[in-house]
């Protein structure tokens, strides 16, 4: 009985397809490893700088709807919230997202009209509750603290009340900047 025995053009066919066969399935897993690496480095550095947040209740208004998903920017030192900023801020109870109206130095007060002013100009649309067990009026907001207001100010407790008084600054978890969720929705915070 005589055996097969394969020529050298059949040889180096086989050789090559292996290789092939090799390279592709070391390309694969070497494509596979890259994104597994990138993915966690995407993860961590994305938990260093940055956390996400849910939105619950009315008093943000159209700025970041109940519901929303925001992606906060973590505060770090040096880097003070501003006017007009959307803040993350962690209470006893709960985190809360708020806007800043006013920073430490401001004069908050109100106008002949109840309308809510900071360094005597009016907010649009913003009345304030009654200041009564404010220490002052205009009431100064302490260095390194913030007076924060939700954007719908009727349906929003916020600093105005003086159970919630003004956020300090290491309190700030950090800055909203984008709305991840609803899908019609994504974008930059206004």
């Amino acid at each position: 009985m005589e055996g097969y025995a394969p020529d050298d053009r059949e040889l180096m066919r086989e050789m090559r397809r292996t290789r092939r066969s090799q390279k592709v399935k070391r390309l694969l897993w070497g494509l596979f490893i890259w994104a597994f690496l990138s993915a966690a480095v995407g993860i961590f550095l994305m938990y260093q700088f940055f956390t996400l947040a849910v939105v619950h209740g009315p008093g943000m208004g159209e700025a970041a709807p109940s519901g929303s998903v925001l992606l906060v920017r973590r505060a770090r030192e040096g880097q003070p919230a501003a006017r007009g900023d959307v803040i993350l801020i962690a209470r006893e109870e709960s985190w809360e997202i708020k806007r800043v109206a006013a920073v430490g130095g401001d004069a908050v007060d109100r106008d002949e009209n109840g309308c809510l002013t900071i360094n005597g100009t009016a907010i649009a649309g913003c009345s304030a509750p009654s200041w009564a067990e404010l220490p002052e009026q205009p009431f100064i907001v302490p260095e390194g603290e913030f007076f924060v207001l939700g954007d719908r100010y009727s349906l929003s407790v916020d600093s105005r009340s003086p159970a919630f008084g003004t956020v300090r600054g290491e309190n700030v978890v950090g800055t909203a900047k984008y709305i991840l969720w609803p899908v019609y929705r994504i974008g930059e915070i206004r």
